[in-house]
């Protein structure tokens, strides 16, 4: 009996249908309506029996894609504001980077877990054949 495991991945995305643009709902994922609106995420199973350069290729890539998700809704939040919008302007660069932080701190603290295991691992193996 083969098992079957589903997984929903979805990403919200705000809905600005009537056109109003507000920052901060944008920066939230919502529209002034207060809907939200989902994009769907294609989901990959990788198998065992890729290498493991290919799964750093894959993980670099990844953190690429979504720095490159960041930079495009900050792009998107300042692209229409007017020069007396500096608050505005000032509190978006913050999030970004805040965003920015939140990305790199996903997707390093659990490589350095690993490589920290490994160490830890690769100490014992080398105290055992001594």
């Amino acid at each position: 009996k083969i098992g079957r495991v589903q997984i929903v991945a979805f990403q919200a995305k705000a809905d600005h249908t009537n056109g109003l643009h507000d920052t901060f709902r944008s920066s939230l994922h919502m529209s002034s309506s207060g809907k939200y609106q989902g994009v769907y995420i294609p989901l990959v199973v990788a198998s065992e029996s890729q290498s493991e350069l290919n799964l750093i290729q894959k993980a670099v890539h990844l953190q690429q894609v979504l720095f490159e998700e960041e930079r495009n809704s900050y792009l998107n939040s300042v692209e229409n504001l007017q020069d007396e919008d500096l608050m505005l302007k000032i509190h978006n660069a913050a999030v970004y980077q805040k965003a920015l932080c939140r990305v790199l701190e996903h997707c390093t603290m659990p490589l350095v877990l690993v490589l920290e295991n490994r160490k830890l691992q690769n100490e014992l193996q080398l105290s055992q054949l001594k």
